[in-house]
């Protein structure tokens, strides 16, 4: 089978819809009539990461997760499949801040990820490790290689529905390419976050390689 052709670089759009006033106006008003808080705010001094968000144990993750990313003022990016950008869904994903990767023999989609943090001076792309809803054996590892691979941190983004706060927790990971050792810094990360359903909260360890591509939306 024929690899798929390969798209050219071309500039990242900036201003997606989630940091237009209109988005930013509703997610003050909803935070506010439901007590929820965004809290946090990007690491000083680094343009590029990777964003985990964690626990995904409902579809409100993603919801409140937007929610924060606007009221954080968070250029968030997050990768999907180069046919949903096509009419009707292309300008909802751009908007929404979708980068599109390509299924090809030639490049995988960590390195087509890496590909994106390498074109930008600025890119923060957001990953939910757990890549499902359902409680799995562990998280995939995509995120990790992605960071690896790009040579970017990591930093751990989060919904407390014990709190009802979401945002961003204080530090940075710089993954040493021995996640043994790197991934008892995200069990110490989100020790006391409390997911929507805690009993689909899936162990933080790695899963398989075989099991670990990131997700695409």
């Amino acid at each position: 089978m024929s690899a798929e052709p390969t798209p050219p670089a071309r500039e990242i759009p900036r201003n997606p819809l989630i940091q237009t006033a209109l988005i930013r106006g509703l997610s003050k008003l909803v935070f506010a009539l439901t007590g929820w808080k965004a809290v946090g705010g990007p690491p000083a001094g680094v343009p590029k990461y990777v964003m985990i968000c964690a626990p995904h144990t409902s579809y409100w993750d993603g919801f409140w997760m937007l929610g924060c990313a606007s009221l954080l003022g968070l250029d968030l990016r997050f990768l999907g499949k180069h046919q949903m950008f096509k009419f009707p869904l292309g300008w909802l994903m751009r908007g929404l801040g979708a980068v599109p990767v390509y299924r090809s023999e030639r490049r995988n989609v960590v390195q087509q990820a890496a590909e994106w943090f390498r074109s930008a001076d600025a890119f923060l792309l957001g990953v939910a490790p757990e890549g499902t809803r359902k409680l799995t054996e562990g998280w995939k590892s995509g995120f990790y290689w992605i960071a690896m691979e790009a040579k970017v941190p990591i930093v751990c983004a989060f919904i407390d529905y014990g709190t009802r706060t979401g945002g961003i927790l204080p530090g940075v990971i710089h993954p040493s390419g021995d996640m043994e050792r790197d991934f008892p810094l995200f069990v110490q990360a989100y020790a006391n976050i409390t997911p929507k359903y805690p009993a689909l909260m899936s162990p933080i360890r790695p899963l398989p390689a075989a099991a670990s591509t990131p997700s695409e939306g």
